[in-house]
Order: structure tokens, then C-alpha cells, then sequence
């Protein structure tokens, strides 16, 4: 018998060595399939994602998986090791280009990044700047991101 207690309650659990054996046996289940959860999201997120879509009305930025950045296309490339690539607007406005055309100068900003759980990205960047996502979709094909919080 065991007795757990705290200021205002006690509570009793009985059961026997068998019964304590499934118990940690069950605990240690869930722990390793939560990890298994993580990595398998990792492995998900891993790859080069395109800059598609932005939903103004929910806030979600969508991005497509591409096999390497696209010209004129923001995006990020979340490696496995870690570190990141992320394809930003580097002027504050479009330029016109030798076709007549405007366009948006991109650059490489490099950092690193890391899943907070299961629903959440952070981003560092060289410049000590961090960003903090929520993955409001992900499948194979496509990444919906939402909340991005600057700190």
C-alpha cells in the first residue's frame, strides 16, 4: 500500500507487485510513444517550405514543400541537425526589375530551430531574435503556421 499526500487530501493506492509492474510498464509506453510522436513530427517538419499563402482573416501563414527555394519566394529550410534557412524580404519594398516588373529582394537568414511540442516552432536567428510559431497544419505537402510571436 502506498499513501501520496498533500496539505489537504490523502489518497490510497493499493495494489500488488504485479499490479505495480503494469503500471510502470504502461507509464513508460506512453513516455516512449510521446518521444516516438516528437521525432516523427520532426521528421515531418524537416525540408524546404515555399511561402504561398497568407490568411489574414486567421492569421495562418500557409507554405508548400518544395524540393529547393524558389526564386521571388520567401520560405524556410528546417534541417535535421537543427539549423535553419529562412528566405526573407530583405528591402522594405518591391523593386522594379530589368523586364519592367517589381519584384522583392530576397536573402538567407540562417539560425536554428526546435520543436517546443507537438504544435509549436521556435526560431532563432543569428541576430539573438526569436520567433515562436504554432503548426496549425502540417501533412507531407503542406505547413499552416500561425501566431508568430517576436521576442
Amino acid at each position: 500500500m502506498h499513501a501520496l499526500r498533500d496539505t489537504h487530501h490523502t489518497v490510497v493506492v493499493v495494489c500488488n507487485k504485479t499490479t505495480m509492474r503494469y503500471l510502470i510498464c504502461i507509464l513508460c509506453l506512453s513516455l516512449i510513444s510521446g518521444i516516438a510522436y516528437s521525432q516523427d513530427m520532426q521528421t515531418e517538419v524537416v525540408g524546404i517550405w515555399k511561402f504561398e499563402a497568407f490568411d489574414s482573416e486567421n492569421m495562418i501563414s500557409t507554405f508548400e514543400r518544395t524540393k529547393k527555394f524558389i526564386k521571388n519566394k520567401r520560405g524556410y529550410e528546417f534541417k535535421e541537425n537543427g539549423e535553419v534557412i529562412v528566405r526573407v524580404n530583405s528591402s522594405g519594398c518591391a523593386v522594379i526589375g530589368k523586364n519592367g516588373k517589381s519584384q522583392t529582394l530576397l536573402s538567407n537568414v540562417t539560425g536554428s530551430w526546435r520543436l517546443i511540442n507537438e504544435k509549436q516552432i521556435e526560431i532563432y536567428y543569428e541576430t539573438f531574435v526569436m520567433e515562436t510559431f504554432e503548426i496549425a497544419e502540417l501533412d507531407n505537402g503542406q505547413l499552416k503556421l500561425t501566431g508568430k510571436q517576436e521576442k
